[in-house]
């Protein structure tokens, strides 16, 4: 028996839970999408986060588990770990509940899954986006970050998901696809946009971690800032930042069309628009693209185009910012 729930390539791919849940929602992007392009405006920065510098404000966490993706209307949720599955062994409680429509992401140790790098050379555990099983063929389908850091689909054997979990309790998330009737709230995207301007603080009201991380935290257009301040401070650049510029410049594209079609940008807007932020999705990729070249070549020239780059698409992206504001207030 073969089952696989229903995915789509999603739009945005930043981190694990962005591309996987967008991967399902995506899917149904005819009822999902007013809610999508409510979300991913803000941006957040810590620079003393031990795994997530940069990331979208919908998706930071507050080492409580309280982000605000997971309250996404269309997505009901649950979180355990291998101990509390009630099963012992984890395909099997995979198959289970896939057949109740259930996604899975899962804490797997990539040294024992074949299609990823790590395969038998380092320990790495990293959640597993798991949506569909082959009884038959003993297989398991699966998303991760596995090639050269892109988001793609991969099938893994029951063996190597078995032992890729065995090694490690860490979190098991399950969530199903609901339809919601949600409405696009041009108030909540007003506030969004404006906190993204101004750089202000939009996580204040749900900050429950007293680590000192999460105390100073940069917002929207100071991200820019940010880069330019640790630009200089380490060898390696991480990519991940840059990659969601770029991916915060993509969906805005899709916001673009999404409030032209729903009537809030009039026509004559529209082009001009489009216009400028295509100029923001070129320019981001451009520059993700140097930060890559960098870090295979640390060729000083490089980091001072990567610096002259952030400084004007940052002039560029309030530019537009600015002009999208007039369009909706």
């Amino acid at each position: 028996m073969k089952v696989l729930l229903p995915i789509e390539q999603p739009p945005i791919t930043s981190y694990p839970f962005i591309a996987n849940s967008l991967s399902v929602l995506w899917g149904q992007r005819d009822k999902t999408l007013s809610w999508i392009c409510n979300h991913f405006i803000q941006l957040t920065y810590r620079k003393d986060h031990p795994d997530a510098i940069a990331d979208f404000y919908d998706n930071s966490d507050f080492d409580h588990f309280i982000t605000p993706i997971y309250l996404c209307p269309f997505l009901g949720w649950l979180k355990l770990n291998r101990e509390t599955m009630g099963c012992s062994q984890f395909t099997e409680y995979l198959e289970k509940q896939i057949m109740n429509g259930y996604y899975i992401e899962a804490c797997l140790d990539n040294y024992y899954l074949k299609c990823s790098d790590m395969y038998m050379k380092k320990h790495y555990i990293h959640s597993t986006f798991i949506y569909g099983f082959d009884t038959d063929n003993q297989k398991a389908y699966i998303s991760d970050f596995y090639n050269n850091g892109s988001y793609v689909r991969r099938i893994a054997s029951y063996d190597e998901i078995n032992q890729g979990i065995e090694t490690n309790n860490y979190f098991i998330v399950l969530f199903k696809y609901e339809d919601f009737a949600y409405k696009f709230n041009l108030d909540l995207f007003r506030l969004f946009l404006n906190d993204y301007i101004e750089a202000k603080d939009s996580l204040c009201k749900f900050r429950f971690s007293t680590n000192q991380y999460n105390q100073d935290i940069k917002y929207g257009l100071q991200f820019y800032d940010c880069l330019i301040k640790d630009l200089f401070d380490e060898q390696y650049l991480d990519v991940r930042p840059f990659h969601i510029l770029y991916d915060h410049k993509i969906l805005m594209d899709i916001r673009i069309d999404f409030l032209f079609n729903y009537g809030i940008i009039i026509q004559s807007n529209y082009k001009k628009l489009k216009d400028s932020n295509n100029n923001l999705i070129r320019k981001s990729l451009i520059l993700r693209n140097k930060v890559i070249k960098y870090n295979i070549r640390e060729n000083k020239k490089v980091l001072q185009t990567i610096l002259e780059d952030i400084k004007l698409l940052k002039e560029y992206d309030y530019y537009f910012c600015k002009t999208l504001a007039t369009c909706i207030f």
